[in-house]
């Protein structure tokens, strides 16, 4: 899938930057709950998009580290000052170090990935967490009316 069309698909229909940030507030908790928990500083956010998320880490004071695949996703990222590689999601993840991130994230991935690959990352995931860390995974609620009926199906990938 073309790179430009996708990052306008999520302008459109996920939200703008500023909307993103917003609905990620809701995570506030869990950051104070992970700062007070894990003396280990560094985090992964797979299939990171824009940056909103790392952004967001930045300020909690995480050393924040992005993948994604899609090429113009990395380059607004990094136009915000961001660290972010292009690259595969697992392969990136199964790269770290063991016991080397306070946080492995990855927001509307899972529905992504064949059964086989969310074990793989779940596994890797909970391999490369510090004591303390945290693994965060947001996906669509099938359950919820709009997800279920509209939104789920509009994303070509």
């Amino acid at each position: 899938m073309d790179a430009e069309f996708y990052t306008r698909f999520e302008e459109s229909f996920r939200g703008s930057q500023d909307e993103i940030r917003q609905r990620l507030t809701i995570y506030q908790p869990a950051l104070d709950v992970l700062q007070a928990t894990c003396a280990q500083r560094d985090a992964l956010d797979l299939g990171c998009g824009r940056g909103e998320w790392l952004g967001m880490l930045r300020g909690y004071g995480l050393q924040a580290r992005g993948v994604d695949a899609n090429p113009a996703m990395v380059a607004i990222a990094r136009e915000q000052g961001l660290a972010v590689d292009e690259g595969d999601a697992l392969a990136e993840l199964a790269a770290q170090a063991d016991h080397s991130l306070a946080l492995v994230s990855g927001f509307h991935i899972a529905e992504h990935l064949a059964f086989e690959e969310l074990q793989m990352l779940i596994k890797e995931a909970f391999r490369a967490l510090a004591p303390g860390g945290m693994l965060l995974l947001e996906t669509p609620n099938p359950e919820n009316l709009q997800v279920g009926l509209w939104s789920f199906h509009v994303d070509p990938t």
